[in-house]
């Protein structure tokens, strides 16, 4: 996982992904736009912060985060958010793309 979001592999994807924002960005705003709404409309119990520092830092940033996740978001933009799903039985979305991406960019082979 660490190597598909943050590896050398990810370069091409990074790469064809600035070349989108320069040649439409009305299409990224648009992105942007339908990523705002998802988070807004969906349920919270599954929604992380993730937040790096030394703990200096994070003492400090924590009242704040948690005045941002409880206050500062929207709770209601008319929709029901749907149930967080429980992965541990039913299948993620993403699994099949990931197994099938790492088959075709690092196959291992069984040495034994």
């Amino acid at each position: 996982v660490d190597e598909k979001l943050y590896g050398v592999t990810r370069l091409p994807d990074l790469s064809a992904l600035l070349d989108s924002f320069e040649s439409d960005w009305s299409g990224f705003v648009h992105r942007l736009t339908n990523m705002r709404k998802a988070i807004l409309n969906a349920n919270r119990d599954g929604m992380l912060l993730d937040i790096t520092g030394d703990g200096v830092v994070l003492d400090g940033a924590m009242e704040s985060a948690k005045v941002f996740l409880m206050d500062r978001l929207p709770l209601d933009v008319g929709k029901k958010p749907p149930p967080t799903p429980d992965f541990r039985s039913v299948p993620h979305p993403w699994i099949d793309a990931a197994r099938k991406d790492m088959n075709a960019k690092d196959a291992v082979q069984d040495e034994g």
